[in-house]
């Protein structure tokens, strides 16, 4: 797994694959894929990700669409203002948080031979949102890389 900072991509576009392609890393995940075997995930951590998601959607990069089922149960199980819950669900941004601080994260969807970016906003939390792996799991099963 990668991390690279939001502020550090230079985002082109590139008909075929995902409508955007993130050029800069593509060479570097191949290579560091031939090398392990296993680099599929980038994290790409941002300061805000609701204003980041917004200008990658708006730069064309797709993002795998996360259940309404999904969203329900954050209603259920936490005490979320519905305007957040709102905003995350328009995004496809889930959510975990723990007694220290707070984790949103998206994906976006797979390109080049089963890479995708996940981008990440922590708030004081050192997890890694692993009780969303089955709804990312879901999602991406549901949404194949087209």
């Amino acid at each position: 797994m990668m991390l690279v900072h939001l502020s550090d991509l230079h985002m082109t576009r590139k008909s075929g694959v995902q409508g955007v392609l993130f050029e800069q890393l593509v060479s570097t995940l191949r290579r560091e894929r031939e090398a392990s075997g296993s680099t599929e995930a980038t994290l790409v951590i941002t300061g805000d990700i609701f204003a980041s998601m917004e200008r990658l959607r708006g730069n064309g990069v797709r993002f795998v669409p996360i259940s309404a089922n999904y969203y329900d149960d954050l209603r259920a199980r936490l005490d979320l203002g519905e305007d957040l819950v709102r905003r995350m669900q328009a995004l496809d941004i889930l959510y975990d948080r723990s007694s220290s601080g707070e984790y949103f994260h998206a994906y976006g969807e797979t390109f080049a031979d089963r890479f995708f970016f996940e981008i990440v906003q922590r708030r004081d939390y050192d997890g890694y949102g692993a009780v969303n792996a089955p709804a990312r799991m879901a999602a991406q099963e549901q949404h194949p890389n087209p």
